[in-house]
């Protein structure tokens, strides 16, 4: 893809957990030996107004140890730092689409090219009609309705979006 964007890191807050390419929003901060730390969560609230385009990334190298995900796949549990862009509009960028059966409207996850998307509460994407809630424009259909995208942890598809 061709995002540009300002890479940062954050701890993922208590009781949460996210998966690269959802939609993060900062909830605070940790105290560290440097800087503050930003605590992120999965954005929390549906068609969100005013949320910039904070999406997590998948890590920069293999995860370790016990873990056998794949990158893209990885799960970044509460305590755990997490990289995340601010992606700039007008960049392409890949995020989550989300499960058709959890939303009000199944619906909201059949998106055709240039549909615009902002936010489920779980840290994916949705059509969206709120003035003020668009993130992006789909670059690619996508139909999630009935789940089964598998990715995210939360039944999502991976979708290429246009950040506006």
């Amino acid at each position: 893809k061709n995002a540009e964007y300002v890479t940062l890191e954050g701890e993922v807050a208590s009781g949460a957990t996210v998966y690269p390419g959802m939609i993060v929003e900062e909830t605070g901060t940790t105290s560290t030996a440097g800087a503050d730390t930003p605590t992120v969560q999965p954005v929390s609230s549906i068609e969100k107004i005013g949320e910039s385009f904070r999406v997590a990334l998948p890590p920069d190298t293999p995860p370790h140890a016990n873990d056998s995900d794949i990158p893209i796949q990885h799960e970044y549990d509460a305590g755990e730092h997490v990289e995340y862009a601010v992606v700039y509009a007008g960049r392409v960028q890949n995020a989550l689409l989300a499960d058709g059966g959890v939303l009000v409207s199944s619906s909201d996850a059949d998106v055709s090219y240039d549909g615009a998307l902002g936010t489920n509460d779980d840290g994916t994407l949705q059509l969206t009609t709120a003035a003020g809630s668009v993130l992006a424009r789909a670059r690619e259909a996508v139909d999630n309705t009935s789940g089964g995208g598998g990715a995210g942890g939360v039944d999502a598809a991976r979708i290429d979006v246009e950040v506006v």
